[in-house]
């Protein structure tokens, strides 16, 4: 579906309201919305509003309170475990983040929940998440910027989530890196935050790290990734590791290093 965009993207910008767009199509009889802030925001060259029509924002009687007035409103749609659950399996990226979304925020004390959360990143390819996952999953770890809404994990359902986490592998930890923005890096407020967060709690982490480190068919920029979590962890311990990644090539590594040496530590987010 489209909409003609006539109007630059800058033109939106400063207007405080939501805009959104509806398109009927006459042969399904159904309408469909769109969050045109957002889709410039995401496409600011966009000359023409280009959407696909899916469940997740079909305009009709059901939807328009349970899924439309909630989006305008900035709240958590409303829909039952089930159908959340049966969006959450959908090829479509709409429909996937929107049941994924819903289960975290409505049902996070379900075990189900963290089942189905956990198997996402693992099965589905990088291109297929929706990068928020990563702060979901990093609710269990925690750190100093999770903000929470509404009812949170319990004890039992963090222990519960740790223990799916426990089994991630090499392959997860390098999965896990590869969403760091390189330009974001690991600091506050960043994906990167929640990454580093998720990869600190696993256990054994420091021997994944170094093997990852080690492995020079990885792409460099996830191995100094992994250097500057060992580090975090480790700090003077991490040196002879850091030292041979600089060997490699690697600037950021002899950063590191030099940071290590002079302060006995390091720590992206003081």
């Amino acid at each position: 579906m489209c909409i003609p965009n006539r109007n630059p993207s800058n033109l939106l910008e400063s207007y405080s309201l939501p805009v959104f767009g509806l398109v009927y199509v006459p042969a399904l009889q159904t309408a469909y919305w769109l969050n045109i802030k957002h889709y410039l925001e995401e496409n600011p060259e966009a000359k023409v509003i280009r959407f696909s029509a899916s469940e997740a924002n079909k305009f009709n009687a059901a939807a328009f309170n349970s899924l439309f007035v909630p989006a305008v409103a900035g709240k958590t749609p409303v829909l039952d475990f089930e159908e959340a659950c049966k969006l959450a399996h959908s090829q479509e990226p709409s429909e996937l983040y929107l049941g994924l979304l819903v289960l975290f925020r409505r049902f996070p004390n379900k075990t189900e929940v963290w089942d189905e959360l956990v198997r996402t990143f693992i099965e589905r390819p990088t291109s297929e998440i929706p990068p928020v996952l990563l702060y979901w999953l990093a609710h269990i770890p925690g750190h100093g910027d999770i903000f929470y809404y509404g009812e949170t994990p319990s004890k039992e359902t963090r222990a519960y989530a740790r223990g799916l986490f426990a089994r991630f592998g090499v392959e997860q930890v390098i999965k896990l890196l590869s969403f760091i923005d390189p330009e974001g890096q690991i600091g506050r407020g960043t994906l990167g935050q929640s990454v580093e967060a998720i990869v600190s709690s696993l256990p054994n982490v420091a021997a994944m790290l170094r093997e990852i480190m080690r492995s020079p068919g990885v792409e460099m920029s996830i191995r100094e990734f992994a250097a500057l979590i060992l580090a975090m962890k480790e700090a003077e311990g991490a040196l002879p590791d850091l030292a041979a990644l600089e060997a490699e090539g690697s600037w950021y590594a002899g950063e590191v290093v030099r940071h290590v040496k002079e302060y006995e530590w390091i720590n992206p987010y003081a």
